[in-house]
C-alpha cells in the first residue's frame, strides 16, 4: 500500500513538473508586440521606397542645323571673280588721282554681279619710326557693285607718298580668321602708288662705299649710281655731297649729318639722302642701307635697307641694282 500510494505521489509530482515546464518553456503570445513591430517593419519598408531616387526619362530636343558666320560667306562667294580692270596712274601728294580704281565682279557663266557689297581698304596715311620702321594706316569704305558688276573706288587726295595696293574683297567679318582666309580667294588687288612731291626741290647725296677691307671709299662709285637714278625718275637740283658730310655719314649721328648739311646747303635743298653700301656674307654679297632726312627740321622722312648677291653677277651691276633700288624708294617715300 505504501508502494501504492508512493508510485502515485510521484506520478503526480512528475505532472506537475510537466505542467511547469510547459509554462516555462512555451509562454504566452503578446499579440499586441507583434502587431507593433510589423509596423514598424512597414514604416521603414515605406522610407526606403520614398528614398529612391526618382528616374525622370530626359527627352533631347530635335537638332536644328544652322548655318555659321563662314558657310554663309562661302555661299555668298561662292561661283564669284573678282579681276582689277582699271588702275590709275601714279598720283603726286597732295593731288588726286587722274581716274579710279576699279574691279570687274562675276559669276561663273560671266554675268555680272549686281549689288554685292565690296569692302575696299586703301591706305591713307603712315609714320615713319627713328628707328627707320614705316607703318601705314589703313581706311575701309564700303561700295556695292554696280548693275554691270563693277566696284569703282575714288581715291581721297593723297596726303603721303606711298607704294602700296588698294585691296577689294566681298564684305564680311574679317576678324573671323577662317572668312579672311576665304575672302583670299575673291580678293583683287591693285598697285596704289604717290610719288614725291620734292622731285624739283633739291637734294643732296652722301652715299659712301666701304672696300672689303671695311674702309671707305673717297670716291663713291655708289653715291654717283644713286644720283644718276635719280635723274633718271625726273629729280632736279640733286647733287653729292662733300668731304665734310661724308665725314659725318661715317663717323657722326644723324643730327651731325643734318647739321652738316644744313650748314651747306641752307635751305636751297629740301632733303639729304645718305648711307653706306658694304660688303657682307663673307664677300659674296653688298648690302646697302640708306636714310633721308628733312632739312627743314631734320626729321626722317625715309629709310630702306638690301642686299645683292654678288655671286653669277660682278660688283659694277650690284652696284647698280643697290642704286636704283634707293631711287625707287625716296620717289615713293619722302
Amino acid at each position: 500500500m505504501k508502494i501504492s500510494n508512493a508510485g502515485k505521489f510521484i506520478c503526480v509530482t512528475a505532472v506537475n513538473v510537466a505542467l511547469l515546464t510547459s509554462c516555462i518553456s512555451t509562454p504566452p503570445t503578446d499579440n499586441s508586440t507583434n502587431t507593433e513591430t510589423q509596423t514598424q517593419q512597414a514604416t521603414t519598408e515605406t522610407k526606403q521606397e520614398q528614398s529612391k531616387p526618382t528616374l525622370i526619362e530626359e527627352t533631347k530636343p530635335a537638332t536644328v542645323k544652322t548655318s555659321s558666320a563662314l558657310d554663309e560667306y562661302k555661299r555668298k562667294i561662292d561661283g564669284i571673280s573678282v579681276k582689277a580692270l582699271a588702275t590709275p596712274k601714279d598720283a603726286i601728294r597732295g593731288k588726286n588721282f587722274a581716274s579710279d580704281f576699279v574691279v570687274s565682279v562675276s559669276k561663273s557663266d560671266g554675268s555680272p554681279v549686281s549689288g554685292l557689297e565690296f569692302t575696299v581698304l586703301y591706305p591713307i596715311n603712315k609714320s615713319v619710326a627713328k628707328d627707320g620702321t614705316t607703318e601705314i594706316k589703313f581706311e575701309e569704305k564700303t561700295i556695292a557693285s554696280s548693275e554691270d558688276g563693277k566696284v569703282t573706288f575714288t581715291s581721297p587726295t593723297p596726303t603721303k607718298t606711298f607704294d602700296s595696293t588698294v585691296r577689294f574683297f566681298p564684305k564680311g567679318d574679317m576678324t573671323n580668321a577662317k572668312i579672311a582666309e576665304a575672302a583670299k580667294t575673291v580678293t583683287a588687288e591693285i598697285p596704289y602708288k604717290v610719288r614725291t612731291d620734292l622731285r624739283n626741290s633739291g637734294g643732296i647725296i652722301a652715299y659712301i662705299d666701304f672696300d672689303k677691307n671695311g674702309n671707305a671709299s673717297a670716291n663713291s662709285i655708289s653715291s654717283s649710281n644713286l644720283l644718276t637714278a635719280l635723274m633718271k625718275l625726273g629729280f632736279t637740283g640733286v647733287g653729292n655731297s662733300n668731304s665734310t658730310i661724308n665725314n659725318a655719314v661715317i663717323k657722326g649721328t644723324q643730327d651731325d649729318v643734318y647739321k652738316s648739311t644744313k650748314n651747306l646747303v641752307g635751305s636751297k635743298s629740301a632733303f639729304v639722302a645718305y648711307g653706306t653700301v658694304k660688303y657682307a656674307d663673307n664677300g659674296n654679297s653688298l648690302a646697302g642701307e640708306i636714310s633721308v632726312l628733312s632739312l627743314a627740321d631734320g626729321s626722317l622722312l625715309h629709310k630702306a635697307s638690301k642686299t645683292v648677291s654678288l655671286v653669277g653677277s660682278d660688283i659694277t651691276k650690284a652696284r647698280k641694282a643697290l642704286a636704283e633700288y634707293f631711287a625707287s624708294e625716296i620717289y615713293y617715300g619722302i
